[in-house]
């Protein structure tokens, strides 16, 4: 994938598919100084009202890479509240990890 980083949609009890919010539990990332360096400058020079600051990392990885990340199968990051909120996606033998 050519996407900045690899991350799972945050299916659960407020979201559900076809949402493709991303939840910040699990991110794959190919560390680069100079992206790194980027990151901390722009979110050092935004104003926190220009992204969802209460969604924590989440909101502010979706605000500086909008949507070039590469959806992950959620059975990579399988939220608890899908048992309960998505039953029909609930495989528990092929659940990899629990969030």
């Amino acid at each position: 994938a050519n996407s900045p980083f690899l991350a799972f949609a945050d299916w659960g009890r407020w979201n559900q598919p076809p949402s493709t919010k991303l939840n910040g539990g699990v991110l794959y990332l190919r560390p680069h100084a100079g992206l790194f360096e980027c990151i901390k400058g722009v979110l050092y020079s935004t104003n926190p009202t220009r992204y969802s600051h209460l969604e924590a990392e989440q909101g502010y990885l979706r605000f500086f890479f909008g949507d070039t990340w590469t959806h992950m199968p959620y059975i990579y990051n399988t939220q608890k509240t899908v048992l309960w909120t998505m039953p029909e996606l609930w495989k528990e033998d092929e659940i990899v990890l629990l969030h």
